[in-house]
């Protein structure tokens, strides 16, 4: 034996006796069920490029566009600390070939990022060598031992396809031993020391010698061997992975393949990679942590509505000999007990559970969903904690939370949270800190590139691709999710959207390019149903739940919480598609081409829908009726009623801004103009103004997302500041900014409030007061390609004693805890519920006596139209109204439940 193997044995055998059971692991392939989620040990890179089959983990995802295909451990990782370890693996090809070249190679991954960064982006590695990537260890398609770095500062990277090898430069064996493995079945040992213990150089402090060798699984005999010697320590500390690269079923000859060197399309040729069995390691680098685990149980969402608890919880893509059902247990009487089971859906892979007669003043209760996991030839039950929140009685304040827009990556292609923005710690830690009654979620939970590409059909594998981006948010915001319920509604991305037209579910065909402006949804209706049930199926029942075409479900509805009732929407389900409707337009992708076009003036019809008919009936019934103790209402949808944004005089659409350079902070930007983007809520003006005037019925306010810029406006319908307040929430993270820079000073400008607040019209001239604007500027704070950007969060502060409301946006780098800590310039933006209504008062109509404060009083004209609903804060014998010439009819609910009603009340004009 040579004499650095005796050497490091020598090592491993003065350690062995003290390394604890938890510094060991063992997989368990074998006697799992065939599935295409591996466990809650793993992380899979993607989700549908592996799979357990026959007792494996296999991929059969091994084309060049799709290099280094990771599985990585979660419930062990590599200390920092100095130490040793053993890992084992037997793999080989899918196909059973036993050689091929140099291009391809299986084995593992080491030391994928480190103690600085979080774990959650370190599993993501994949695809692409760059910092905070680790190193391969392992065989290639010739049987040969290699190293390669997977930290490559001068590689390509993102998801592109032309990746090359020598994007993974090869480190040098200090021996080899002459031999070749047959790559179709073979075990590969890694041994790790540190080097100054095999060699004794003091060159080698700090550095690793890895003992590699690949042996036949049957017979041990050594079939390859090489030593590398003084490996920087960094490698060896982080995530550790099993790698499956490019496929052994093809050479760059064409001789495997068969094919003409010359014309083979290595990219995009389909053929399978490789399998592994038997992942074992041990050692004193190894660091257990049960904490990283993800699943079976991935997340849970949950409202509360109504006396009706309804709870979704999130599972991995199990198999059909997995077990089919989740179950509900609460914790009562010092005890858990069951309240009921729920098959898990094959589509969206969700278990949802409805729990009656939840009483508004049953405490705070904890519960866990639990599911048996067949792994390994063993049932093991598995549970999934969160607490149900005791309803807000009487809260002298309300909180929402209000997010969107999670981009996960930007930057300089490094895996380093300067590159990988998700999982948004800084976000959902402040979030927490403010601890919200209740979370909003408006919209582009995952966009559809990411990091790994986009996948279309077939349906089943572009549902699993959706399911990779999904489970990064629900891993991302669990935390907050599970203790606190939640309103989620998916916006154009989450369907694989650009932007989107809904057109009432109709399918997205015809001549267009995009295929969106078309009008309809692209993808095929079962994948749009999986993102609707994984969203959305926790929220409350839907007003009418009858699909739309092609058999899509519906998800609009109401929820009363804390008193405080909640109108949620799809501002984009019903939408009309502007490039057909309006030809002189010229509209590409929602935007007029043609110079001459005014879309202040010609881009409007009445029969341009924005909320469509069964929308616009649910919120008329939904204003109207105020159920129970309801004090306050609150429109939630993805994006403003506005287009506040505007774009370089010249430009067409708002496609420069990623490019353009960023002001300072209080620059005035010159040479813009008013955007007419036609995937903003301000058109179509007419269904515009046909859903604010139902709104402003109910004083209600209005939450959205979508557009990357934080702001607040007040709606104008007839009239400035006549109708509702609108926030847009800032980003979670973006990498398409928008900004507003109006070329015109606004009207009525407060005092101290920055130059591009005041009264407007937007570019289809509509009436807009804007408050605050978190414009894109130099933000002074590394990573600049995500904090130029202005990302944040917003939080709505509600008072019932005085309907007060504050609107604030905070930027993502603030810790809001700390001392002296702000919101963006400009906010908080504070306003009274009875503001949402501005229409000027003209008069009012007498009562037959007071009506006492807590009383509902609605008002309507005598043909039967409703003018505003209102619960009162104080006793008062008279009402306002904004008509003259007309009478009314009152109605009146006193809060012992009393209801009386006043017809043909004359106005009394105002003084």
């Amino acid at each position: 034996m040579h004499a650095h193997r005796l050497g490091i044995f020598a090592v491993l055998l003065a350690v062995s006796s003290c390394t604890p059971l938890e510094n060991e692991f063992r997989s368990q392939f074998a006697g799992s069920p065939d599935r295409t989620w591996i466990g809650p040990d793993y992380f899979a890179n993607r989700l549908l490029d592996w799979e357990l089959k026959d007792g494996r983990l296999t991929t059969d995802e091994g084309r060049q566009a799709k290099p280094m295909r990771t599985v990585h451990l979660l419930s062990k990782y590599l200390s920092g600390e100095e130490g040793t370890f053993t890992m084992a693996v037997r793999t080989g090809s899918v196909s059973g070939k036993t050689q091929s070249d140099e291009h391809t190679w299986t084995g593992f991954l080491l030391g994928a990022g480190g103690p600085d960064i979080d774990f959650r982006i370190s599993v993501l590695v994949h695809h692409w060598s760059s910092r905070g990537g680790g190193l391969f260890v392992g065989m290639d398609g010739t049987g040969r031992i290699i190293l390669r770095d997977n930290e490559n500062p001068n590689s390509k990277n993102g998801s592109r396809s032309d990746y090359t090898t020598s994007d993974w430069p090869e480190i040098i064996a200090s021996t080899e031993e002459e031999g070749r493995a047959l790559i179709r079945d073979v075990r590969l040992i890694l041994i790790a020391v540190p080097s100054a213990a095999v060699t004794g150089a003091a060159s080698a402090a700090g550095g690793y010698t890895l003992d590699v060798s690949a042996v036949n699984p049957e017979t041990g005999e050594r079939l390859a061997r090489a030593v590398f010697h003084n490996i920087p320590a960094h490698y060896l500390s982080g995530t550790v992975a099993l790698v499956s690269h490019r496929s052994p079923d093809v050479d760059r000859s064409g001789t495997l393949s068969g094919a003409d060197p010359e014309g083979f399309d290595y990219a995009s040729h389909e053929t399978p990679g490789y399998w592994f069995q038997d992942w074992e390691m041990s050692g004193s680098k190894l660091v257990d942590s049960p904490e990283r685990t993800f699943g079976p149980v991935m997340g849970v969402q949950y409202t509360l509505s109504d006396n009706i608890l309804k709870m979704t919880a999130q599972l991995g893509p199990i198999g059909s000999d997995d077990t089919q059902k989740a179950t509900l247990e609460l914790f009562t009487d010092n005890r858990w007990e069951p309240v009921g089971s729920s098959p898990i859906h094959p589509n969206g892979f969700t278990s949802s559970f409805r729990v009656e007669g939840w009483s508004d003043d049953r405490g705070r209760v904890r519960y866990r969903v639990g599911y048996d996991l067949l792994e390994g030839g063993s049932t093991i039950p598995y549970y999934y904690e969160g607490i149900i929140r005791s309803v807000p009685a009487n809260p002298s304040e309300f909180v929402l939370g209000a997010l969107n827009c999670q981009n996960v990556s930007g930057g300089d292609g490094s895996w380093t949270h300067n590159h990988i923005w998700y999982p948004h710690a800084e976000t959902s830690s402040a979030v927490e800190w403010h601890d919200p009654d209740m979370l909003f979620f408006a919209g582009d939970q995952i966009y559809e590139g990411g990091i790994g590409g986009i996948v279309r059909a077939p349906t089943d594998e572009a549902i699993l691709d959706y399911m990779y981006h999904w489970y990064r948010f629900v891993w991302a915001f669990g935390d907050l999710m599970r203790d606190r319920p939640t309103v989620t509604i998916p916006d154009d991305h989450d369907v694989y959207h650009g932007n989107i037209w809904g057109e009432g579910g109709k399918a997205a065909v015809g001549d267009y390019s995009p295929s969106s402006d078309n009008g309809g949804y692209i993808m095929a209706p079962d994948f749009v149903n999986a993102v609707h049930r994984t969203q959305t199926s926790h929220l409350p029942d839907a007003f009418d739940p009858s699909p739309i075409l092609q058999d899509i479900s519906v998800y609009y509805t109401d929820m009363t919480y804390g008193g405080i009732s909640f109108g949620i929407v799809a501002d984009r389900m019903f939408k009309t598609a502007p490039r057909s409707r309006i030809p002189d337009a010229e509209v590409w992708n929602g935007w007029p081409q043609n110079p001459s076009f005014d879309a202040a003036k010609e881009a409007d019809s009445e029969d341009f829908v924005l909320l469509g008919k069964r929308q616009l009936d649910f919120l008329d019934s939904w204003a109207q009726e105020w159920k129970n103790d309801t004090w306050m209402k609150v429109v939630l949808s993805q994006t403003v009623f506005n287009n506040v944004a505007t774009i370089p005089e010249g430009e067409t659409s708002g496609a420069s801004i990623p490019s353009l350079p960023l002001p300072q902070a209080g620059e005035v930007v010159k040479g813009d103009k008013l955007a007419a983007d036609m995937d903003s809520g301000g058109w179509p003006s007419t269904g515009r103004d046909r859903a604010l005037t139902i709104m402003r019925r109910a004083r209600a306010f209005h939450v959205v997302g979508d557009q990357h810029l934080g702001s607040v406006v007040q709606y104008g319908i007839e009239n400035w500041n006549d109708a509702g307040y609108g926030f847009v929430v800032p980003s979670i993270a973006n990498i398409w900014p928008r900004r507003w820079f109006p070329p015109i000073e606004g009207a009525n400008r407060v005092a101290g409030s920055s130059w591009y607040t005041g009264e407007f019209t937007d570019g289809f001239g509509n009436k807009m007061t804007v408050h605050a604007a978190a414009n894109p500027e130099h933000a002074g704070i590394e990573p600049a390609a995500l904090n130029d950007r202005v990302p944040g969060y917003g939080i709505i502060r509600i008072r019932r004693e005085s309907r007060d409301i504050s609107f604030e946006a905070w930027p993502r780098w603030v810790d809001p805890s700390a001392p002296g800590a702000r919101p963006f310039r400009d906010w908080p933006i504070s306003f009274n519920q009875l503001d949402n209504d501005g229409r000027e008062v003209v008069g009012f109509v007498e009562l037959d006596g007071p009506v006492a404060a807590g009383s509902l009083v609605s008002i309507y004209y005598e043909t039967g139209e409703h003018v505003y609903t209102h619960r009162l804060t104080s006793e008062v014998s008279k009402l306002d109204v904004y008509e003259s010439g007309v009478t009314y009819l009152v109605t009146v609910r006193t809060p012992d439940g009393t209801v009386s009603g006043q017809a043909g009340l004359i106005v009394r004009l105002a003084d």
